[in-house]
């Protein structure tokens, strides 16, 4: 009986430590594998993943692989490079900055849109996000980071 459950176990064991065929998985530029399962190494616990509630650096970390910025940094000369923002420009004194998102970018198909199928960025999300982040809510921990630094967002949290 010890002999059958300690082999049972074993071939458990290697099953689940065994490679797993990228199935759903599609190939992107530079042979980057898209879709498939998400899988991360955290020994923190993490509160919450909705971006405006992030505050430990676990979610953080998992945040930063999950949710596109509009922009990112390149790794090795820390230049900002595009994200969902193909290109960007600014007026003279860098007060108003212009954003063209970069086409075809979708949603994941989440059951919060019309028949479950994820629909295309517009800038209409972006400003909601912008709405979000100056809105007075208690989820809403990241509004001190842009109070006094992006016009407006005081009067409108007041508001």
């Amino acid at each position: 009986m010890k002999k059958s459950i300690s082999l049972f176990a074993m071939v458990l064991l290697l099953i689940g430590c065994g490679s797993e065929t990228q199935k759903n998985s599609l190939e992107g530029q530079g042979g980057i594998l898209l879709g498939g399962v998400f899988r991360v190494n955290e020994v923190m616990d993490m509160r919450s993943m909705f971006p405006l509630e992030i505050t430990e650096v676990a979610a953080f970390r998992v945040a930063s692989q999950v949710y596109e910025s509009m922009v990112r940094l390149d790794q090795a000369t820390l230049e900002p490079v595009p994200g969902l923002a193909e290109s960007w420009e600014a007026n003279e004194d860098a007060t108003v900055w212009t954003f063209k998102l970069r086409e075809g970018v979708k949603f994941h198909d989440d059951p919060c849109f019309p028949g479950g199928k994820g629909r295309e960025v517009v800038a209409e999300d972006i400003e909601y996000i912008f709405k979000q982040l100056c809105s007075p809510n208690s989820n809403n921990q990241m509004y001190w980071l842009v109070r006094d630094r992006l016009k407006g967002a005081r009067t409108y949290y007041d508001t």
